[in-house]
């Protein structure tokens, strides 16, 4: 009679959820990838706030220029109303 022996893995409850793909879990590739994302996420949100807040630095200078131009049109007219 043959009996059956039962050995049990160190990681055998961890490896049957997670399966390992190359000596590393699948849990750390997810892990490792989720970081990743949120790193190349972050500098892509960084950058684009980094763009707009530029342009909007453009804007407001241009706009500070356009109401000099205008308080200097008003004084040209007080002055011609003299």
């Amino acid at each position: 009679m043959t009996a059956v022996r039962h050995t049990l893995h160190p990681k055998s409850s961890r490896s049957a959820i997670f399966p390992e793909v190359g000596g590393q879990t699948m849990f750390g590739t997810f892990l490792i990838a989720f970081i990743l994302f949120n790193i190349v996420s972050t500098l892509i949100v960084l950058g684009a706030c980094a763009v707009s807040g530029a342009n909007e630095h453009i804007m407001e200078k241009a706009l500070l220029d356009k109401i000099e131009q205008n308080d200097v049109a008003l004084q040209d007219i007080s002055s011609a109303r003299q």
